[in-house]
C-alpha cells in the first residue's frame, strides 16, 4: 500500500478505507454511557434475584440524560457503511460535538446534585469529574478523532 494517500497508519482503517475508532474514543464511549450500560447490565442479571434498590438508584432520569448523545454516536458507529442513509451522514458528522454534549451534560448532572462544595465529593465524584474533563479535553485536541468524524464511508 502507498503510505502517502494514508495520514496515520494502515491499520488504523477499516475496509472502506475510512478511520476507525481507536481505542481511546472507545474507552470514552463507554465512560460516557456507563449508566445506559450498566442499567443493561443489571437488566439482564436481575432474573437471578431482586435488587430494585440498585436499580431506582440507576434509573433515576437525571443520571441517564447525559448519556443519550453518546448513546446516539454508538448506534451510529454499526451504521457507519456505504449506502447509509442521510441521517446517519448527519449525526456521524456531528458525533464528536455530541460527545462534548455528553461529556458536559454529565459533568452538569454531578454538580447539580453534588453541588461545588469540596466537602462533598467523595472519590468516585471526583473521578466521575476527571472521567468527563479528561473526555472533552481528548476530544478537543484529537486530530485523529476531528478527522475520523470527518469521513464517511461512499
Amino acid at each position: 500500500m502507498n503510505n502517502e494517500k494514508f495520514k496515520y497508519d494502515f491499520l488504523e482503517y477499516n475496509k472502506y478505507l475510512v478511520l476507525k475508532p481507536n481505542l481511546s474514543l472507545k474507552i470514552i464511549l463507554f465512560f460516557l454511557c456507563k449508566e445506559t450500560l450498566f442499567v443493561v447490565f443489571f437488566l439482564a442479571f436481575s432474573f437471578r434475584g431482586d435488587d430494585s434498590s440498585i436499580m431506582k438508584h440507576l434509573l433515576e432520569p437525571s443520571l441517564m440524560l447525559s448519556n443519550i448523545p453518546a448513546l446516539i454516536v454508538l448506534i451510529t458507529i454499526f451504521y457507519r457503511k456505504p449506502g447509509a442513509g442521510q441521517m446517519v451522514k448527519n449525526l456521524w458528522k456531528y458525533g464528536r460535538e455530541l460527545l462534548f454534549l455528553s461529556s458536559l451534560l454529565g459533568l452538569a448532572v454531578i454538580f447539580q446534585k453534588v453541588g461545588f462544595s469540596l466537602e462533598n465529593y467523595s472519590f468516585l465524584v471526583i473521578f466521575f469529574i476527571l472521567g468527563y474533563s479528561a473526555a472533552f479535553v481528548y476530544l478537543l485536541f484529537s486530530e485523529q478523532t476531528r478527522d475520523l468524524f470527518r469521513e464517511f464511508p461512499d
